[in-house]
């Protein structure tokens, strides 16, 4: 739990019996919001521990589940449907002092709940060490390294594998930037929205056609 002059959130972990609970507030720039979502884990977590250097980990967990409740913006109410779904991240590293890291995500509810984690960072071996993987209902399933590659304007990525398992395009609607210099520390950030189009195939032959499906 925390707490500021302008937002509060508190998580209930509870992920030992498969679920969990978040809750908060944010005023800002004359706004409100308010949230409350109960999140039910559906799939395998992923556990990993990633080695970026001498003395230099990044432990995270990641569990795929299902979403009930609602956000509130300024007084209008928008409900979770059965098809909304979340991905919670439990981590911490001991970062490289230039860190930097590729990242896209996709998840969808309902009954046939289905998500994809795919990183590019600083691990020193990314075949042995990686969090690239397809979630699905009560299962995962690993992926390969891949690699991502922008054009000249930063607003089509290509994400792809060695063996033709991942093979995505992200054509970027937006993105949020942050940039903060204050001396010995550096953060440029950038967090993109926009839709997929490609495949996936999990170790099992399982294949997924992605077009049209919203990431970040």
């Amino acid at each position: 739990e925390a707490n500021t002059s302008r937002a509060s959130i508190r998580f209930t972990n509870s992920l030992g019996k498969g679920h969990c609970r978040v809750e908060g507030s944010h005023t800002a720039k004359g706004h409100h919001l308010e949230y409350a979502f109960d999140l039910q884990r559906v799939s395998q977590p992923s556990v990993v521990s990633i080695p970026f250097g001498p003395n230099r980990p990044l432990y995270t967990q990641k569990d795929l589940c299902r979403v009930a409740g609602s956000l509130r913006i300024d007084g209008e109410v928008l409900q979770a449907t059965e098809q909304a779904a979340a991905v919670v991240d439990d981590h911490k590293g001991f970062y490289p002092y230039r860190t930097h890291y590729d990242w896209l995500s996709v998840m969808v509810g309902g009954q046939q709940c289905f998500g994809l984690n795919l990183t590019r960072n600083q691990s020193v071996d990314q075949g042995a060490y990686n969090e690239n993987l397809v979630w699905q209902p009560g299962a995962s399933s690993a992926l390969p390294p891949v690699t991502f590659a922008r054009n000249a304007d930063d607003t089509v990525w290509t994400i792809r594998d060695a063996y033709d398992m991942v093979n995505l395009t992200f054509v970027v609607a937006s993105q949020y930037h942050m940039a903060l210099n204050a001396g010995l520390i550096r953060i440029d950030y950038k967090i993109a929205f926009g839709s997929l189009f490609g495949h996936v195939r999990g170790l099992d032959g399982e294949y997924y056609v992605l077009d049209g499906l919203t990431a970040i």
